[in-house]
């Protein structure tokens, strides 16, 4: 130790150096962890994961980027990272996203915004709007002004920004207010055992609401187990990530088809319980196709089309693809009036960017709609469906479609019950025949129906009055609601009029769904009507009556035909099937069970 140099020193600096030289040395590999749609089952991004080899020196990830950022390094790190990230893009289809951790000191660095734009330049076929660029919520609040800053530049070159580990830290929503981001990508430990932790899931739905009035998309990180999925998908959350989705790795893995089946299932399943309610009618049932045109042409070329087709609105302005915003009539004519008329479409300010996804709700739209800056309360909502636009829907149009709904609600349900009534239970029939034509058949059977009225109720009515009858029809609601809210989120229940009800379950469920709703019938019968119990007499009894058919959908073609299976089994119902109280009729029709005898 002559030269009086200190070991520790010495290592350190070996450290470091070690570092330099697997970044140039190219001793760096990417690997890609996909984020799902959850809505369709289909994989809609890649976030990139760099990891050092073995030939590195380093022994794991967490080492070689402690050691970085201890040395001052991680500018180099992330250089390369984004290089690879780059080149692997460039092999994806268009509408699968990248995206990249970025460590604050490095976004806020003013390299930064000309490196990407210098990195995608490279590639030649990767557009900024396919990049998202995650800042930690865990990051030193200190860079935060110049986070700001730089996240300004960054989303006027076309980048989208995500705020990663959301719920992790402390100043989450001084962080997501100050950066409004495009995406929330929710922190692990929230999703942790969110199928039985009811706060949890509270708070997931409050992040939620907040995604969907501010026009963000949510990400569930570190799912890994079904019941957290299955949990995320019943709460609504569009997009999901961890270990039971894909592991980091190869992008060439695609999703495996039962995972995509059984995400495709849950999200129909889901999406039946909204399903229930009138006012649950998609937004995208109202959009309207529109004239989009390049960024670069001249805001006077476009006026001159606003001109020459006076039912023209506006205009979507579009870039490589990817759509900036909307421009509104009035504001293209008044800018090619002016001394702005040469300069291109895209330079014109103020455009309009609020979308809102096709499966919105109307009110959802609403919602977003009224919760936007007072600068852009008339402008239109632009409807997309996974990266692509469909139309927009415009304020009058969002206020027609609400006075709809409302008319909708009142025709579809049954005021006693307020329930589905007929349409909504035949448009839901029809869906249920469509996943039954496109089911595999290997998947197993689908769900099973059972439809029931009162038997004996008309004479009851003549014997007690109307009174009386409807208190019967109202227990057999609750009775059926109770029953309804037991058997997942798939069940659905509908009235198709006067003592009508139909109940649809998944596989193997309806029996003990029929006996269920027999039980708390038969002991209103038997408690709540002294009048039964004084007057009764021949010709005056009254009861439940089930008919129940066992996988209907994989047999019949049309709402039509389903109800014709009701017909057919009435005049077979029998007394008292065992297991059911004594005031039941019900026939069960089983053709799984004889097709199984027969084999």
């Amino acid at each position: 130790m002559f030269s009086g140099q200190n070991p520790q020193s010495e290592s350190a600096e070996s450290r470091a150096g070690e570092v330099l030289a697997a970044v140039q040395r190219r001793q760096l590999e990417a690997r890609f962890q996909p984020i799902v749609d959850l809505r369709r089952g289909e994989i809609a991004a890649f976030e990139c994961l760099t990891r050092p080899t073995d030939e590195s020196g380093f022994s794991n990830p967490a080492e070689f980027f402690d050691e970085a950022e201890r040395s001052g390094h991680v500018w180099e790190v992330e250089q390369a990272t984004r290089g690879l990230s780059f080149d692997a893009a460039s092999k994806w289809p268009p509408g699968v996203m990248l995206f990249m951790n970025c460590s604050p000191q490095v976004i806020a660095d003013p390299r930064f915004v000309d490196s990407l734009q210098a990195g995608l330049a490279r590639t030649g076929c990767v557009t900024p709007s396919r990049v998202v660029l995650e800042i930690t919520e865990r990051s030193d609040a200190q860079a935060d002004v110049a986070i700001v800053e730089q996240v300004d530049r960054l989303r006027e070159q076309g980048f989208q920004i995500a705020i990663d580990d959301v719920g992790a830290g402390t100043s989450g929503l001084t962080r997501i207010m100050s950066i409004r981001p495009s995406w929330l990508k929710v922190d692990m430990e929230l999703i942790e055992g969110i199928d039985s932790d009811r706060g949890k899931q509270n708070l997931v739905r409050f992040l939620l609401n907040f995604a969907r009035l501010s026009g963000v998309r949510l990400v569930a990180e570190g799912i890994e187990r079904n019941e957290e999925l299955a949990t995320l998908i019943e709460l609504g959350v569009p997009y999901g990530q961890g270990y039971l989705l894909g592991r980091p790795g190869s992008y060439e893995r695609p999703l495996e088809p039962a995972l995509r089946e059984r995400i495709r299932r849950g999200w129909a399943g889901a999406a039946g319980l909204r399903y229930r309610d009138p006012r649950a009618v998609a937004v995208a049932a109202f959009a309207r196709e529109v004239r989009d045109v390049d960024a670069n042409t001249s805001i006077r070329d476009v006026a001159g089309e606003c001109l020459r087709d006076r039912r023209e609105t506006g205009v979507l302005v579009v870039a490589d693809g990817e759509t900036i915003g909307w421009a509104s009539r009035e504001s293209v004519l008044r800018a090619a009036s002016d001394q702005r008329c040469h300069s291109p479409i895209r330079s014109l300010g103020g455009l309009a960017k609020t979308t809102v996804h096709s499966d919105a709700t109307v009110v959802e739209a609403l919602e977003i709609a009224s919760a936007r800056e007072n600068a852009y309360a008339g402008e239109p909502l632009i409807v997309r469906e996974g990266d692509r636009i469909i139309g927009i829907v415009s304020a009058a149009d969002l206020l027609n479609a609400a006075s709809e709904v409302c008319r909708t609600a009142q025709s579809r349900t049954i005021s006693s019950t307020g329930l589905p009534g007929r349409v909504m239970c035949e448009q839901h029939v029809a869906r249920l025949l469509d996943e039954a034509r496109d089911r595999d058949p290997g998947t197993g059977p689908g769900p099973d129906a059972a439809f029931f009225d009162i038997h004996g109720l008309m004479d009851y009515n003549i014997a007690f009055g109307h009174d009386l009858g409807d208190e019967l029809i109202q227990s057999l609601v609750g009775a059926l609601s109770a029953a309804t809210q037991s058997a997942g989120r798939d069940a659905f229940l509908a009235h198709l009029g006067d003592d009508r009800f139909l109940l649809v379950a998944s596989t193997g469920r309806i029996r003990g769904l029929v006996a269920r709703v027999a039980d708390q019938f038969d002991r209103t019968l038997r408690h709540s009507s002294l009048a039964l119990e004084r007057h009764a007499g021949p010709g005056r009894s009254v009861g439940l009556r089930a008919l129940v058919a066992i996988d209907p959908f994989s047999r019949v073609g049309s709402p039509r035909d389903l109800f014709g299976i009701e017909r057919e089994l009435h005049d077979r119902a029998t007394h008292a099937p065992a297991g059911l109280p004594g005031s039941t009729m019900a026939v069960f029709d089983e053709p799984r069970a004889r097709l199984r005898r027969a084999a």
